[in-house]
């Protein structure tokens, strides 16, 4: 037959560079950093994967920043992030007591054996974020572990500008 009907193909569009970068980042912390060069690029892997992962709008708006930007951003946003989940899902009690510990240790340079402690130290060492904001962060977590209620809309600013403002800051 002369009219045969041929399917129809739309043009593949040309691969996004940063969508590379950020598949070799995954691949790397998939197969947990071993092929990653250094400690430093296992940990940002194991921070990329976390974001990917868990943070899905972030991770989606994290794709327009400047690759030098990226990957201090997943550190800051996976500790925020791990800090978070720790009160919320954890629900134990002390646990903001703890992540204040943890956030001292790695602003004293002993963060704990985890890719985003390490990530984060990197990055608040480099940047020279003072401690305060992290820790404001974790006092507006204490709340949520606490159970606070807020009454006025005062008391929610307040909470904002500690759970949400804070890491705008840092960023």
């Amino acid at each position: 037959m002369l009219h045969e009907t041929l399917p129809a193909t739309t043009p593949t569009p040309a691969p996004d560079p940063r969508e590379a970068a950020l598949a070799r980042v995954t691949q790397l912390a998939r197969a947990g950093g071993a092929a990653a060069s250094s400690q430093g690029e296992a940990d940002a892997a194991a921070c990329a994967e976390m974001i990917r992962g868990g943070s899905k709008s972030f991770y989606a708006a994290s794709l327009v920043l400047p690759a030098r930007v990226r990957a201090p951003a997943y550190a800051l946003y996976a500790f925020c992030r791990l800090a978070d989940d720790a009160v919320d899902l954890a629900g134990l009690p002390g646990t903001s007591a703890r992540l204040l510990e943890r956030l001292r240790r790695l602003y004293a340079g002993r963060p704990l054996e985890h890719p985003v402690d390490r990530a984060f130290a990197a990055v608040v060492q480099r940047h020279r974020i003072p401690i305060d904001i992290p820790a404001a962060l974790i006092e507006g977590l204490a709340w949520d572990e606490q159970g606070r209620q807020f009454e006025t809309l005062r008391d929610v600013e307040d909470y904002s500008a500690r759970v949400a403002a804070t890491v705008g800051v840092m960023m």
